[in-house]
């Protein structure tokens, strides 16, 4: 009589859907809502990262984006806290003090040129505008955006990809998993 052996896949629930691999466990998934109405899933397991994203707007769908890289692949990992270059930074500082020149332009037009020289247009409409658009940016630069989880791999297909948490424990606990794995495998 022959030994019969019935191989049942893992009835793991994940957040991906994704079958799981001989001896491969979940460390962390995470899940996040984006307000642009993106939703990110991530999963790391004992031998793969796997990402996917995806954007349901009104009436626009984007197609899923989804990477996945096993562990073994990975090279490099890191966070990248920088919110751009140097040019970025001076752009932010001169946003920053368009209100005070909108400010400028409604007190040099109304307190210091005398009635007869007073130009309602050039100034009122200037400084009015200087504020709303400066006040406008600097709410858009409060949002400040969350660090980039750099992840380099020795895959052809793409050398790179960078994933976005919101969640600063996400993140830490992203890259100590993915690090704990990469220094078991040396």
């Amino acid at each position: 009589m022959a030994h019969v052996v019935t191989i049942e896949p893992k009835a793991q629930k994940t957040l991906l859907s994704l079958r799981l691999l001989n001896n491969e466990e979940i460390i962390h998934e995470f899940v996040q809502e984006l307000p642009n109405r993106q939703v990110q899933r991530m999963q790391l397991t004992t031998h793969r990262l796997s990402y996917m994203a995806t954007y349901q707007g009104c009436c626009v769908t984007t197609p899923l984006t989804q990477r996945q890289v096993f562990v073994k692949d990975i090279c490099d990992i890191s966070i990248d806290n920088q919110h751009g270059n140097v040019l970025t930074l001076l752009y932010k500082l001169f946003v920053i003090f368009l209100p005070i020149l909108g400010c400028a332009c409604f007190v040099f037009n109304h307190v210091i040129l005398p009635p007869e020289r007073r130009n309602a247009v050039l100034y009122d409409v200037t400084g009015a505008l200087s504020i709303l658009w400066g006040f406008a940016n600097i709410v858009d630069i409060c949002k400040k955006p969350a660090p980039l989880i750099n992840i380099g791999t020795r895959c052809a297909q793409f050398g790179a990809f960078a994933i976005t948490l919101a969640n600063p424990s996400h993140r830490v606990e992203l890259v100590e998993g993915i690090s704990q794995l990469l220094s078991n495998q040396q």
